[in-house]
């Protein structure tokens, strides 16, 4: 009875925790205003905390067939009703970038009122044989990133230069995903 109340009581501190970040879906025409840097876009991800922050997560690439491929992601955030890109990043690869769409995460793992959010990507070959996977963190203004290659198959990790700098709580989050990630 005691392992089933603690099991209990840590699913709803987790629920809880989780909860204050809301992920919301719309038509894509619902950002016709927001200006991307590719030529096409991929997807948006729209997250915030309520009363505290709103985010939409913009990935688009550059024009079809270009060589070196590349894939942006803008945060925009709204602030005192106006929307206008907080954080950005260009990959670059001279195969191909492969979004992986369905892998990602939204929460706020310091609690610190922003969305942390994390995409997960490969890089292939122009054949579209995969190289290597990344785990990408867009947290305030700046990205992390966890990376491992085909070579090895998978087994040594890397972590950006600035990855210690993040909270304990974040870095744990983001490991148990990874940890977790078919990267094959």
């Amino acid at each position: 009875m005691k392992h089933r109340l603690l099991l209990f009581a840590l699913v709803a501190v987790a629920a809880a925790t989780s909860a204050q970040v809301a992920v919301v879906t719309r038509a894509a025409e619902a950002y016709k205003d927001f200006k991307y840097s590719g030529t096409r876009l991929l997807n948006i991800n729209e997250a915030g905390i309520e009363g505290k922050e709103n985010n939409v997560f913009l990935f688009s690439k550059a024009a079809k067939g270009s060589r070196p491929d590349t894939l942006y992601l803008q945060r925009y955030t709204k602030e005192k009703d106006q929307w206008s890109v907080k954080a950005d990043t260009a990959l670059v690869h001279d195969g191909v970038i492969i979004n992986w769409d369905a892998r990602k995460g939204f929460f706020d793992g310091d609690q610190d009122g922003s969305v942390d959010a994390y995409f997960v990507y490969s890089l292939a070959d122009t054949g579209l044989q995969q190289q290597s996977v990344h785990l990408l963190l867009s947290k305030n203004t700046s990205f992390y990133s966890i990376s491992a290659s085909a070579s090895d198959r998978y087994q040594k990790t890397t972590y950006s230069g600035n990855f210690k700098t993040l909270p304990e709580a974040i870095r744990k989050r983001l490991q148990e995903a990874w940890e977790q990630l078919d990267k094959e």
